[in-house]
């Protein structure tokens, strides 16, 4: 029964490090440029918080929300702030840049989720 169990968890453990591993072999340009056009980082933001707004004017999510996401916004463009100041011109890299789209990416898929859903928590 112990090397069944044994086998069990290495195949479960496998199957969760695959799409990890997967994603770690896509080419750098194809992580960076996903679909941004042109749109700088700043422009993003900017869009972001905009729509953040819209959402916390409409209804659509409750203070609590609107401030957990602001935050986050925040925390993005501190990173951004600090990471350019590392570097003679300012100038990110690629991963840099790519990471902090990602994370652009993330909130603007849970502002999305936000508004879509409504939710109204039991709690």
């Amino acid at each position: 029964m112990k090397p069944l169990k044994l086998i069990l968890i290495s195949m479960s453990a496998l199957a969760l490090a695959a799409p990890a591993a997967i994603a770690q072999t896509q080419p750098a340009d194809t992580a960076a440029s996903s679909n941004h056009r042109d749109w700088t980082l700043k422009e993003r933001e900017d869009w972001l918080y905009h729509r953040l707004d819209q959402a916390r004017d409409d209804g659509s999510i409750d203070s609590n929300e609107y401030r957990h996401v602001g935050d986050e916004l925040a925390d993005v463009q501190a990173q951004e702030n600090s990471l350019r100041s590392r570097h003679d011109g300012g100038q990110l890299t690629d991963s840099e840049n790519a990471s902090l789209e990602g994370r652009l990416d993330y909130i603007g898929d849970r502002i999305h989720w936000l508004r879509a859903t409504n939710l109204d928590r039991p709690w």
